[in-house]
């Protein structure tokens, strides 16, 4: 299907794209490493992925042969509303994305996802929770692992769109593409679909995914270290890899729809269950939880209004628990 774009790649749409037609659409990239040819280092090939966008606004992959990439688009969309003919950087293509019709903002919201993580990158064996309030519109997700930093890997949120926890060998560019996703009205269980069609690492990944009404999915691949797996409840996933076995996420999810008050009491719940039935089979390091709502953050002035990690600790939930209760003596709910 690819068509004789020039080395330098391009995406590219046919001229004449009618609104009830499917369109070809081409996406070429660089790869950032080099590879050893008879003993001497020479550029890499251009790594090729193909996806075709039908007339309903779906993303179907064609076929994918990824390598690392380096983010650098070379649009050509000649009637569409803008024309880039020379490259331009990721900061460019993000504004260029922000003037696209939907059907092809989604299509590069997609395409930002499919870069694999580099080689050697530890697995985050973890356990999670994404989860929405719907009597107070918050959003959250809360997790624990075996890794340092555990929060600035996993958790990620935006007000009135929804969540993404992403894990195992983490895609990170499944929060930011996620999330674009479900602003555009993607169910979950469709934007991890598109997350995951074309990624070519897809079977070391895990995610969990809800948006603001409440709607949640879960995928783990058939390559994620046992155990692991996920489950989804009323306005909540859980998901894990690496654990003590399923009674994992049962027991975080029976604590999740056991418990009421705060969003931010109930993802801890659910960790405390989770690391109460086995947790990570490797131990406790860091945990995350982020709860976001619209004007409550920092001065009114983002949605991030609780955002909390613990990047290495003996007994990371437990500390979790106490920075939250400082946080709260801090900075009280706005309401109150």
């Amino acid at each position: 299907m690819l068509s004789g774009t020039e080395a330098t790649g391009g995406l590219h749409l046919p001229e004449a794209v009618a609104a009830e037609e499917e369109a070809a659409v081409e996406v070429r990239f660089a790869r950032r490493e080099r590879q050893l040819v008879d003993g001497e280092l020479r550029p890499a090939p251009l790594a090729e992925l193909a996806l075709r966008l039908g007339a309903a606004g779906q993303i179907l992959a064609e076929g994918v042969q990824c390598g690392e990439a380096r983010l650098v688009f070379f649009p050509a969309f000649g009637h569409f509303p803008f024309v880039v003919p020379q490259p331009i950087d990721v900061a460019s293509a993000r504004k260029h994305l922000l003037g696209l019709k939907p059907p092809f903002r989604l299509l590069l919201a997609a395409f930002l996802a499919v870069f694999p993580v580099r080689a050697g990158e530890p697995p985050v064996g973890t356990f999670s929770i994404v989860a929405v309030d719907p009597a107070t519109g918050e959003i959250g997700v809360a997790v624990q692992s075996r890794i340092v930093a555990v929060g600035g890997i996993v958790p990620f949120a935006k007000a009135g769109v929804g969540a993404v926890a992403t894990q195992a060998y983490a895609n990170v560019r499944y929060g930011p593409a996620g999330l674009a996703l479900l602003a555009e009205r993607i169910a979950p269980d469709e934007c991890l679909r598109l997350l995951t069609a074309s990624d070519p690492l897809r079977e070391t990944r895990q995610a969990g995914i809800i948006d603001a009404a409440g709607r949640a999915a879960t995928y783990t691949g058939n390559e994620c270290l046992d155990w692991a797996g996920g489950l989804v409840g009323r306005h909540f996933a859980v998901q894990g890899n690496i654990l003590a076995g399923r009674e994992v996420v049962t027991a975080m999810a029976a604590a999740f729809e056991g418990s009421e008050g705060l969003l931010e009491d109930r993802l801890l719940a659910a960790l405390e269950a989770g690391q109460a039935a086995g947790g990570d089979r490797r131990g406790m390091q860091s945990a995350a939880l982020l709860v976001v709502r619209e004007g409550w953050g920092y001065g009114g002035l983002n949605d991030r209004y609780r955002d909390l990690r613990v990047d290495e600790h003996a007994d990371p939930i437990a500390e979790l628990g106490r920075i939250l209760q400082e946080h709260r003596r801090l900075f009280p709910r706005p309401e109150n």
